[in-house]
């Protein structure tokens, strides 16, 4: 991708624009998997945020077009409108660490990071931060709001 590329996201596709003489000329367009909540670029790695039927959050895409891996499941419920109400986020993209961090906006209020390969590095959540409270159990879901306490752990 050339130097001062723009790449719009538009559901389940990624389109390339090259700087021309007058603005910017169309190069192409990437097919995803699942519609992109948002994106950003590691090297020549293209990753996106979104999930679908419960599925990874954090897809990783080559240049190209291919798809290279698909990671990150932040909840695991029976209930696949509460996984999809976490896997909300934005993603941003170290370069000079290899390191993907993903920002969840639901429930969690937590930052997470990762290798390009899936491996967790790091997770914090935020203090005073609040949120509703979901209570996944067999049969009820309830929910309140409280405070959110600070954690940091390492994988």
């Amino acid at each position: 991708m050339a130097q001062g590329s723009l790449v719009v996201a538009e559901g389940v596709r990624l389109q390339v624009l090259q700087p021309a003489r007058r603005g910017f000329e169309y190069q192409g367009a990437l097919s995803l998997d699942v519609p992109a909540q948002d994106f950003c670029l590691l090297g020549d790695t293209i990753v996106t945020t979104g999930s679908r039927r419960s599925g990874p959050v954090l897809h990783l895409y080559a240049i190209d077009g291919g798809g290279i891996g698909a990671f990150g499941m932040v909840y695991r419920s029976p209930n696949e409108m509460v996984n999809e109400e976490m896997s909300l986020g934005q993603v941003a993209c170290d370069g000079a660490h290899a390191v993907i961090a993903l920002a969840t906006r639901g429930p969690l209020a937590e930052v997470r990071g990762y290798r390009p390969d899936g491996a967790l590095l790091w997770r914090t959540t935020f203090s005073g931060a609040k949120a509703n409270r979901i209570e996944d159990t067999p049969g009820d879901i309830g929910s309140s709001s409280r405070p959110m306490e600070f954690t940091v752990s390492t994988a």
